[in-house]
């Protein structure tokens, strides 16, 4: 019996030591697609809506913007590679975090491929489990946050694999990455020694020849964008450095790095430090444990880290999500005598990862803090947007005011149901839309509103008349005018212009 019962551990035990990496390939997928589809099929957000709004429209061939929709930066490489997904008939809304999914998951396989040893390559695999559920979550929300890492990544494999013209694609790739977002500086930082040890006089000019054209792209994007300057929400993030933000951060480390921790507090990072400076040592990459730690410092003193809170969906840790990749990079590099054994005490270890991300992914933990941005259950999101959908059926366009749907309202309802135009105008991302229509005449208009009751003045203009729609989403008004009017009057009388594109309007 004892035998028999051994038997079936005793194969697997063979097969994985005969195909390791196939064997790790396989729960790298599995897991990542469990992940995807617990969690990306089930929660979205206000500001991916944004993004899936701007990856419709460049389905369409409307580039409006070379950034994230109504701000200066963020190469929204995920909502152009989601375009040919829509194309093809994906909802945006599944397109783009399909997109964020296989980015998020890239920098792994890539580093997986640069070891020669089976055993090895499992091991960087497998090194993706090292970190908690919340990091799993944020790597793969779509907001940008991947895409400078991914072109880092790309970069850094072209590299190691010694591909031709190796030094122009790392250079320009490494400048790109930085371009679409500055977390990639995490990555490029273990990159440091291994590149400056083959480095070559003869490797000047091709490095050069790679950053030319990112500088090329730099300033024509930045062209681009100052001439819609005037249609930013906001503008270029503060990336001012000081003393007292880097004390106020230093002081406050386990909470700017909670998404990459498993234990709270000061504890549970000199627990993780522990962990990651042996694994450094044995793979004999201190030089890039180094580098890193200098850099990680470093960055503390900006004051973009502070933005955010430790909501998952809004936090600190989206500017340290290239660190996990970056030790990944180390290992890959690095020398090691590791082998890759399976032992029954993996299958319980993996059961309890499973069901952390099981339990540890409800919506109940979202929004315990404040948050900029409305998370919904997607069911949720889709039957709200139908009661929308209900009640503006005479309507000329749909306004969001002062509610909790946001840009979730404005942009996300119209990707899954066939809305009038939908618009928060004082917070519009879209101008450029918003704009040609402010001279329109309106007769009818479906509001969203929760904040009416403390303006008595606007619910009693002579000019407006009122009908309250009951709706589970919260108050609905459908609003008809009593005499010719133009969306922007009409704005302007519910107080809910913007300096945007009103002048005369306070924020």
């Amino acid at each position: 019996m004892s035998q028999g019962m051994n038997n079936p551990i005793s194969l697997i035990r063979a097969s994985m030591s005969a195909q390791p990496y196939g064997w790790a390939l396989g729960v790298f997928i599995a897991f990542r697609v469990f992940a995807f589809a617990y969690f990306n099929g089930n929660y979205i957000d206000s500001d991916q809506c944004v993004l899936a709004q701007q990856a419709e429209d460049f389905s369409r061939g409307l580039f409006y913007s070379p950034y994230f929709y109504g701000q200066g930066y963020n190469l929204s490489i995920e909502a152009l590679l989601a375009s040919p997904l829509i194309q093809l008939g994906l909802n945006p809304l599944w397109a783009l975090p399909l997109v964020t999914a296989a980015l998020s998951a890239l920098p792994w396989v890539l580093f997986s491929q640069i070891p020669t040893k089976p055993q090895h390559q499992a091991w960087i695999l497998l090194s993706s489990f090292l970190w908690p559920i919340s990091y799993t979550q944020i790597s793969l929300m779509p907001r940008g946050f991947v895409q400078g890492i991914a072109l880092a990544a790309i970069g850094l494999f072209a590299f190691a694999k010694g591909v031709r013209w190796r030094w122009s694609i790392f250079a320009f790739l490494s400048c790109a990455a930085l371009l679409a977002n500055p977390n990639s500086a995490l990555l490029l930082a273990a990159s440091l020694p291994f590149v400056l040890k083959a480095l070559k006089p003869r490797d000047w000019l091709p490095i050069v020849l790679g950053i030319l054209p990112a500088l090329g792209l730099f300033g024509a994007l930045h062209s681009w964008s100052s001439e819609l300057a005037s249609l930013w929400v906001h503008g270029n993030p503060n990336l001012t450095w000081t003393w007292a933000v880097a004390i106020e951060n230093l002081s406050a480390l386990p909470g700017r790095l909670q998404h990459l921790i498993w234990f709270p507090g000061w504890a549970g990072l000199a627990v993780s430090f522990a962990l990651l400076a042996w694994l450094l040592i044995r793979f004999q990459a201190q030089q890039v444990g180094l580098f890193l730690l200098l850099v990680l410092l470093a960055s503390l003193g900006s004051a973009k880290l502070t933005d955010g809170t430790a909501n998952i969906f809004y936090s600190y840790g989206r500017f340290f999500l290239a660190l996990p990749p970056a030790l990944a990079f180390a290992f890959s590099v690095g020398q090691t005598d590791t082998k890759f054994r399976f032992h029954p005490v993996w299958l319980p270890i993996m059961a309890a990862y499973s069901f952390g991300l099981w339990h540890f992914s409800s919506i109940r933990h979202f929004g315990n803090v404040y948050c900029p941005v409305m998370v919904y259950h997607r069911a949720t999101f889709e039957e709200q947007a139908r009661e929308v959908l209900n009640a503006s059926e005479s309507s000329d366009c749909i306004i969001v005011g002062n509610h909790w749907v946001i840009e979730a309202g404005s942009q996300g309802f119209g990707l899954v149901e066939d809305l009038p135009p939908s618009f928060r105008p004082v917070y519009e991302r879209r101008l450029f839309e918003l704009l040609p229509l402010l001279d329109k005449p309106v007769d009818e208009i479906l509001l969203l509103d929760i904040e009416l009751d403390k303006r008595p003045e606007v619910l009693k203009h002579p000019d407006l008349s009122w009908t309250e729609i009951p709706s589970e989403l919260g108050p609905l008004y459908q609003i008809r005018t009593k005499r010719e009017t133009s969306l922007r009057e009409l704005l302007q009388l519910l107080q809910l212009s913007s300096p945007n594109w009103d002048g005369k309007s306070q924020p």
